[in-house]
């Protein structure tokens, strides 16, 4: 049966949100998918402004990734998805979404 995991691009969180992704989307895996290590350097962010770039940095089934975000405000940096699914797609063993 076909899952979907829905998120609010508007974030609460912005910090916690992109970790909450990840762990949106191991449940879903079925254990598949193993995301540790997860942090967030947000040094480059003007919060006031509501701009800058996040680093978000993981592991992915022991393999390390990283990925840049764009701050917009409240809003999450929906690029996020296809940069996962990038590497997703890169483990070894993957045979399409």
């Amino acid at each position: 049966m076909p899952q979907v995991y829905w998120f609010d691009v508007e974030a609460a969180d912005i910090v916690g949100d992109y970790e909450n992704i990840l762990r949106g989307m191991e449940s879903m895996a079925g254990g598949d998918l193993v995301f540790d290590q997860i942090q967030i350097d947000y040094s480059q962010v003007d919060w006031e402004e509501g701009r800058g770039e996040m680093t978000l940095t993981f592991t992915c089934n022991g393999r390390p990734c990283e990925i840049l975000l764009k701050v917009l405000d409240d809003w999450l940096d929906v690029s996020m998805l296809d940069k996962l699914n990038a590497i997703i797609e890169a483990l070894p063993g993957h045979t399409g979404r």
